[in-house]
């Protein structure tokens, strides 16, 4: 009998695959409702520590901001980048269910504007926080460039 090159265990491999990243997608959702739970002051003094580092940055390359700037741009920057990565891992997710490109574009667009939703509508229940439209478009806006980054690849390729 002959083994194929890969060295078997293909089944395993996408098993394993699967469970990793239907893991990791389950995991950050939860990271982004954790972060979205805490108190906005408490929030608010972790984002500082970033903006000092960031106005720090920005004097050495001349871009004059205002350390309350510089906190506000990173928190949007954060945002931004958490549902880069949550799309990026629903992307990974059901490529490894075997979706197909098309399924798998309103999948990846609608969970993660549903993430986004909901993730709003939590902060109206959190001290100082609130549920913004415009948040909403943002967090979107993550997951839609990692699924557009994603097709631009398959495309090219």
């Amino acid at each position: 009998m002959t083994r194929s090159r890969s060295g078997g265990g293909g089944k395993k491999e996408s098993g394993m695959r699967k469970l990793v990243y239907s893991l990791l997608v389950l995991l950050f959702t939860a990271f982004i409702f954790y972060n979205s739970s805490v108190p906005a002051v408490t929030s608010n003094n972790a984002s500082y520590f970033l903006a000092g580092f960031a106005a720090r940055v920005g004097e050495l390359l001349q871009v004059h901001m205002t350390l309350p700037e510089w906190n506000h741009v990173i928190r949007k920057l954060g945002y931004f980048f958490e549902f880069l990565l949550l799309g990026s891992l629903w992307i990974g997710a059901l490529t490894a269910y075997g979706t197909g490109r098309h399924t798998a574009t309103g999948y990846v667009l609608l969970f993660c504007l549903l993430t986004a939703v909901a993730d709003e509508y939590l902060q109206l229940f959190i001290p100082g926080r609130s549920g913004r439209i415009q948040d909403i478009l943002l967090d979107f806006s993550g997951a839609f460039v990692a699924w557009l980054s994603w097709r631009v690849w398959q495309w090219s390729h």
